[in-house]
């Protein structure tokens, strides 16, 4: 069990479990209670936090405190699938290690959590949008690494462990290819994430190297402020009936992010198209959501869990090695789910 089960539980975000867990000031003594009554009712149990010499598998740590930071993220963690596999991953693997997990949900400078602010972490896992540059000058003098595909090309420091995009576009064309697809679809969720422009371009091109006829391009694009679920669904509503409008309709659809499924087949519903032997559908990342689908989509692993895994591992060799380490971009290998 992890703290995204307590929070859960306890009706309470991440961070409030986190500083339940750390002893840390600025939870109410009702809402302590509530959070160890969860902690005991999954049988949760947090990491020891280590005293007196160090043991040898905790390396160069100073304080054997770890910080993960989550920006900009609206939805809570426990709503949030890539994002609770990631902190599930991270916390065992930091358990393991002898280190102590402090979280941070950061919306802006004033409430980045106060041992990050008396620098009392060893380093920093750091997940979501680039945040302000007042933020950065604060954050960057630590040893640092982002998890996943950056949302922009700009604001970022420190190294990242992502997906591959360029592969997951290409395994989606694949999978279509093999199908027998012609005409293609691919469902646009927020034109402004960077690492989603590539797993889009990528799809293109093998599309092109297949020589599959067609991928319908939706001009609209849905306004960055308004991303919310409501809104994406009815993005997502009229890039299906746009493509189903046309006498020749698609016969593969590329769902580039799995929590978008569950929309896609509600719009195909809604102008009477069913999944099925004339129409292929391949979606990327794991979900719940895909198994309450019928039928079930194939689906793109891309391997979140050892995203967190390496990502733990590269930011203890930035820690040990210091000034001498120099700034890498780790891919992850992508892999079909049958």
């Amino acid at each position: 069990m992890s703290i995204i089960s307590v929070a859960k539980i306890a009706g309470v975000s991440h961070a409030t479990v986190s500083r339940v867990i750390n002893n840390r000031p600025g939870v109410a003594d009702k809402t302590i209670k509530v959070v160890k009554s969860a902690m005991q009712q999954v049988g949760y149990r947090p990491a020891a936090k280590r005293r007196g010499p160090k043991a040898k598998n905790s390396n160069s740590l100073r304080t054997g405190n770890i910080a993960v930071l989550f920006f900009n993220q609206l939805p809570t963690l426990s709503n949030a699938p890539i994002a609770s596999q990631l902190l599930n991953t991270i916390e065992n693997v930091l358990s393991a290690k002898g280190a102590n997990l402090l979280l941070g949900q950061i919306k802006n400078e004033t409430n980045l959590p106060p041992s990050v602010i008396a620098k009392q972490v060893d380093g920093l896992l750091l997940y979501g949008n680039a945040p302000s540059s007042k933020i950065r000058e604060r954050l960057e003098c630590f040893p640092s690494v982002w998890l996943m595909s950056q949302r922009s090309r700009h604001g970022y420091w420190g190294s990242r462990v992502q997906p591959d995009n360029r592969a997951i576009g290409h395994l989606a064309a694949e999978y279509l290819h093999n199908k027998s697809c012609k005409r293609l679809l691919y469902i646009h969720l927020d034109y402004e994430h960077w690492g989603m422009n590539l797993r889009y371009s990528s799809f293109c091109e093998a599309v092109s190297d297949y020589k599959i006829s067609k991928v319908i391009k939706y001009k609209k694009k849905i306004a960055q402020a308004s991303i919310n679920s409501v809104a994406i669904e009815d993005f997502i509503d009229m890039q299906i009936k746009y493509a189903f409008g046309n006498r020749v309709k698609p016969d593969g659809i590329f769902i580039p992010r799995a929590t978008a499924a569950g929309f896609v087949y509600k719009s195909l519903r809604k102008v009477g198209i069913h999944p099925g032997n004339n129409l292929h559908i391949i979606c990327c990342d794991q979900s719940e959501v895909l198994t309450g689908l019928d039928p079930t989509p194939e689906t793109i692993d891309i391997q979140v869990q050892t995203i967190a895994d390496k990502s733990v591992n590269l930011l203890f060799q930035i820690i040990n090695e210091g000034a001498l380490f120099e700034d890498v971009n780790m891919l992850t290998k992508p892999q079909f789910i049958y």
